[in-house]
């Protein structure tokens, strides 16, 4: 994380030569106490969060320089390298990297030779880690309910609800999946994973017909779109509403757990400080810093970038924002639960965001 966070502020003063912006982003990054927790926590969304914040300030390297940016070989490295640990570190990161590859080729006419053979390549390597490499090593594939998290509620509330509208054919699939009499016991309106991690909840039966999946759940959804929609609401409302706070930021204190019980633990910090202090230190920042730890606002936050560049003369670096956008929406789609470390990676992009709204054409600054 120290050398995400450093690699982006060095791409951030060669573009801006503002130590205004520099400091204020150091500021921010040294004294979040979620970065504190996050920089040595072993969820793989952390490191992921880094590898996107480099991949978005070398997208705008990209944008900036346009044909020059491929001259230097340690910013065509770094944007390959973070793409590919972005697609690498989280399931949902292939859907971020595939459509924006895709744009860049469509938009950047310039480079759409060098664009397409990074990604190209990029996209091939991890396709070929994630199946025959790992197959190799008998590392099994995250399960495919992981990517259908919000169907798999939507058909679930139905399949509880008085109103739920179910033909017998649609019963026994639903039964398939789970055994009926469970899902009442097992729903979480804020979470599949009672769902998805029950003992009786067969993967088997889930993957081996895919279509058959998608066809269940369009046709109950066109039965049911009102339940749908609810059961929608309920599991993806930290990540779209401002007036919804989210507790959850999916950190425990140090240690492990023995074979025999107990937990022990083990400072992390070496006695600087503790966890305890870091917590005292994330609920006071939470209360007095409360938008950046509020998902929904950060989303609006993008949404008004978004908007900011539509309604101004910088158009193009529309494609800087596309990459927050895509992770937000297989978020909207798949979300595994309300953690923040879903979104932490838009949090640790607050500063880019700014840096994007300040930007400007002339890569007059941009020199080597």
């Amino acid at each position: 994380m120290a050398f995400c966070c450093s690699f982006f502020l060095s791409k951030a003063w060669r573009l801006t030569q503002s130590k205004a912006f520099v400091v204020g982003s150091l500021v921010f990054f040294l004294f979040n106490p979620l970065m504190m927790l996050y920089s040595v926590a072993i969820w793989k969304d952390i490191p992921f969060g880094g590898a996107f914040l480099v991949m978005l300030i070398e997208l705008l390297m990209l944008l900036e320089l346009q044909g020059d940016f491929f001259r230097s070989r340690s910013d065509t490295i770094a944007l390959a390298l973070s793409v590919f640990f972005c697609a690498m570190l989280r399931s949902n990161g292939i859907y971020v990297v595939v459509p924006l590859a895709a744009l860049l080729c469509l938009f950047l006419k310039q480079t759409r030779k060098q664009v397409l053979l990074l990604f190209g390549s990029v996209i091939l390597v991890v396709v070929m880690v994630l199946g025959p490499l790992l197959c190799f090593f008998r590392v099994a594939p995250a399960h495919f309910s992981e990517s259908v998290g919000v169907p798999l509620q939507q058909m679930a509330l139905v399949a509880i609800s008085p109103d739920g509208n179910l033909s017998e054919e649609q019963r026994e699939y639903l039964d398939g999946l789970l055994p009926y009499e469970e899902y009442v016991e097992r729903y979480n309106p804020l979470t599949p994973n009672p769902l998805k991690f029950s003992p009786n909840f067969d993967d088997d039966f889930l993957e081996k017909d895919k279509i058959t999946f998608f066809k269940e759940y369009l046709q109950i959804g066109l039965q049911n779109p009102k339940l749908y929609i609810e059961a929608w609401i309920d599991q993806t409302i930290y990540f779209w509403s401002p007036g919804v706070d989210m507790l959850s930021f999916g950190v425990v204190e140090p240690g492990y757990e023995l074979e025999e019980g107990g937990l022990v633990h083990r400072n992390i910090w070496n006695g600087a400080i503790s966890f305890d202090d870091i917590q005292i230190l994330l609920e006071q920042a939470t209360v007095i810093f409360r938008p950046i730890y509020n998902m929904g606002v950060l989303a609006w936050t993008a949404l008004f970038v978004v908007l900011a560049l539509l309604l101004g003369n910088r158009k193009e670096l529309l494609l800087c924002m596309v990459p927050i956008l895509l992770l937000w929406a297989t978020l909207l789609i798949a979300a595994p639960q309300h953690d923040f470390r879903y979104f932490f990676p838009v949090q640790l992009a607050l500063p880019f965001m700014v840096l994007v709204l300040a930007s400007s054409r002339s890569s007059k600054s941009c020199s080597e």
